[in-house]
């Protein structure tokens, strides 16, 4: 609470987007459905409202910081970008050694030194995590996410995530959704 009472005594003005389809006005909506009489999970879910609303609110108010630093050359911002922003594309070292001109060996061993892991490590992290969100927030099936983060062979996949999450897709989104009922697709 301290962090938000001091953004919130800065004189910065702002202004939010309250339409419906806002995301401040989708947390009061989502608080406003919790009953009166709330249990345990009701309790946790309307602490975690309360914390994106504060959030959401406070985090224009957060003077922008300059993230990058001078040492790390652009070429790396650059292939970072595209493997943050495009990752479901093939991926490819030899096509990057070609666009910047860089030897592929160069730009690993430089990728892995200033972001402490290797592009196609740092790659298969950030589609996971792609992963992991869509398992908790859409009803898309397995194959269709595995497709969608740049894996077109699902089994490929779930041993991937098995081996990162320690559990197959369906079995984390059972334990993170409360052993809800979720039906087992045939690759598991």
């Amino acid at each position: 609470m301290e962090i938000y009472v001091e953004i919130g005594k800065s004189k910065r003005e702002y202004s939010h987007d309250l339409s419906q389809y806002s995301p401040l006005h989708q947390h009061f909506r989502s608080l406003l459905g919790i009953p009166e009489r709330y249990s345990f999970s009701d309790a946790l879910k309307m602490n975690q409202l309360l914390t994106n609303i504060l959030t959401d609110i406070s985090l224009p108010l957060v003077p922008k910081e300059n993230t990058r630093d001078a040492n790390i050359p652009s070429y790396l911002y650059e292939l970072k970008d595209r493997l943050d922003h495009h990752f479901a594309e093939s991926f490819s070292l030899a096509q990057y050694e070609e666009q910047f001109s860089i030897n592929k060996y160069r730009i690993c061993r430089d990728f892995s030194r200033y972001f402490h892991s290797s592009p196609l490590a740092y790659l298969t992290q950030v589609r996971l995590n792609k992963a992991k969100e869509m398992l908790l927030t859409t009803d898309l099936n397995i194959y269709e996410i595995s497709s969608y983060v740049g894996y077109e062979n699902v089994n490929h996949f779930i041993s991937l995530f098995r081996k990162y999450n320690g559990t197959t897709p369906n079995a984390f989104k059972q334990k993170a959704l409360g052993n809800q009922s979720v039906p087992h697709s045939p690759e598991e």
